[in-house]
């Protein structure tokens, strides 16, 4: 009986701990509630747009958010907004595409984290588009003083300055086209990834070009990657640099594999059109005539090549090319002329053979 008595007794340890009161429990989730809130915002965000590039997952780039993913960006942002990063993301899509608006979302990113160097990099994008390029300069060096070490800081400072060159007065044009480069380089040394970033190739293509490494230039313009969707200015900026070194194999090998008759809208189109206009490129005849052809404008596409081909007559390509717009106008006699003298410049041309094959085969 004693022993029943003393085992339903309660220890003194349990006696001495004080039970929570109810007014403790409710207090205590209150201050986990947000935890666990902006832990479960951060976690979902970055299965959405992720830019931790310490996790276990793949992390685009800044510049792969584009504007198909600016409302997403601009909703995070609400939902985690005691957070810079997504605001960093949102400041870079709208400075990108040249809305307003910029101004408030680097601030606010600058705000929540000043000692972040990316959020220091916008303002100087965001100076450099605007003409300021004194205040840019000043936003990149206290980017690069935060972490010296930091890539895409000299990248997005080096591509800024070059993408400005066009409204630099010409006594400093040199300066800041040295500047340029220096900072893209000093940024593909520190990350040799780098080298497959197309707008980093085809900036020190055309540096290079400009000042007369053509070697050089040839070699990084040959690095310039399109990939669908396809940026149609940068586009028409890659084959523009490839005709002046004469690099004609490589525009018009990249331009058959970018031309898509099947995806092109009217407004693409017409994209393209004014974009070709901005050079003083007589190849980009080539480029209309098949636009021409597209539109079933045969008989301007007949001038425009015809005219080319007068300029190139040792271009096998343009000659095919005037050959298959006289095919189509019914003119084969004048067709087989053009794949004779293409096959006669390319020996090796199996598009040229195939069409003179089907000619005498009476097959067109």
């Amino acid at each position: 009986m004693h022993s029943a008595v003393s085992t339903c007794a309660p220890r003194p340890s349990e006696a001495l701990v004080p039970r929570p009161s109810a007014f403790s429990r409710i207090l205590f989730t209150l201050l986990l509630l947000p935890l666990i809130y902006f832990s479960a915002v951060r976690l979902i965000g970055q299965f959405i747009a992720p830019f931790d590039v310490s996790s276990l997952w793949a992390t685009p780039g800044p510049s792969a958010y584009g504007s198909e993913t600016l409302p997403t960006l601009k909703r995070l942002s609400m939902l985690d907004p005691l957070s810079s990063d997504y605001r960093s993301l949102t400041a870079r899509c709208v400075i990108s595409q040249g809305s307003p608006g910029a101004d408030k979302w680097v601030c606010a990113a600058t705000v929540l984290s000043a000692a972040n160097p990316e959020n220091w990099v916008l303002a100087g994008m965001l100076k450099t588009r605007r003409g300021s390029i004194d205040e840019g300069l000043a936003a990149f060096e206290t980017a690069l003083s935060l972490n010296p070490t930091r890539p895409a800081s000299y990248f997005d400072a080096g591509l800024s300055l070059f993408e400005a060159l066009p409204t630099i007065p010409a006594g400093q044009r040199v300066l800041f086209l040295n500047l340029s480069q220096v900072d893209l380089a000093l940024g593909l040394n520190l990350d040799g990834s780098l080298s497959q970033e197309p707008r980093l190739c085809l900036a020190l293509a055309t540096i290079m070009a400009e000042k007369g490494n053509n070697p050089g230039a040839v070699f990084w313009v040959k690095r310039v990657a399109i990939w669908p969707p396809v940026d149609w200015p940068f586009a028409i900026k890659k084959l523009a640099l490839c005709f002046s070194l004469g690099e004609r194999v490589e525009a018009i090998s990249e331009w058959r594999n970018i031309f898509a008759p099947a995806n092109l809208t009217s407004a693409r189109v017409r994209l393209i059109s004014s974009e070709m206009a901005k050079y003083s490129v007589p190849d980009f005849a080539f480029m209309r005539a098949e636009i021409d052809v597209l539109q079933g404008r045969l008989d301007s596409a007949q001038r425009e090549l015809t005219a080319l081909v007068s300029l190139r007559p040792i271009v096998a390509d343009y000659r095919l090319a005037l050959g298959d717009v006289y095919e189509k106008l019914g003119r084969g006699d004048q067709a087989r002329i053009c794949y004779e003298k293409a096959l006669e410049l390319s020996p090796a041309n199996q598009e040229a053979k195939k069409k003179l094959i089907r000619y005498f085969t009476h097959t067109f």
